[in-house]
C-alpha cells in the first residue's frame, strides 16, 4: 500500500516511513529467521508489481 501511495504523490511522508519500515524489517535478521524467501528479491517483485 506504501508503494502505490508513493506513485501517486511521492511526497507522502506517511507512505515515506512505511516504506522505509517494511524494507528495514525485509532487511532484518529477524525476517531471516522467519523465512528462507529472500528480502531483497521480495522488495523488487513488489516495487515491480506496482509499477505495472
Amino acid at each position: 500500500m506504501a508503494l502505490k501511495s508513493l506513485k501517486a504523490n511521492a511526497r507522502n511522508r506517511t507512505a515515506q516511513a512505511d516504506k522505509a519500515e517494511i524494507e528495514r524489517f525485509f532487511r532484518s535478521q529477524w525476517y531471516s529467521a522467519l523465512t528462507d524467501v529472500n528480502g531483497e528479491m521480495l522488495i523488487r517483485s513488489l516495487q515491480k508489481e506496482v509499477d505495472v
